[in-house]
């Protein structure tokens, strides 16, 4: 596995072994990535772009509450987009 998502998957485990800086990272680099899926999404429901960083934000709440049910023994961008949708 290699990309963002071996990269998000390496992060997060380092940021559950108390790595904050790899937590910071991590959603900082989800947010960069869901920006532009959320757009498109907005835009395909009939809404404006504008509530895009919005729906980013409410995502990285949910990646943060419920982070500790992704098992990290598998890929993190799974467990992301079905938490994302």
């Amino acid at each position: 596995m290699s990309g963002p998502s071996a990269d998000w998957t390496a992060l997060m485990r380092q940021a559950r072994r108390g790595d904050a800086a790899a937590y910071d990272r991590c959603l900082r680099e989800i947010a960069r990535a869901l920006r532009p899926l959320v757009r498109r999404g907005l835009e395909r429901a009939g809404r404006g772009a504008a509530d895009t960083e919005d729906v980013v934000q409410e995502i990285l709440i949910a990646v943060h509450l419920k982070g500790h049910t992704w098992d990290e023994t598998r890929p993190f961008a799974p467990w992301l987009y079905a938490v994302a949708r």
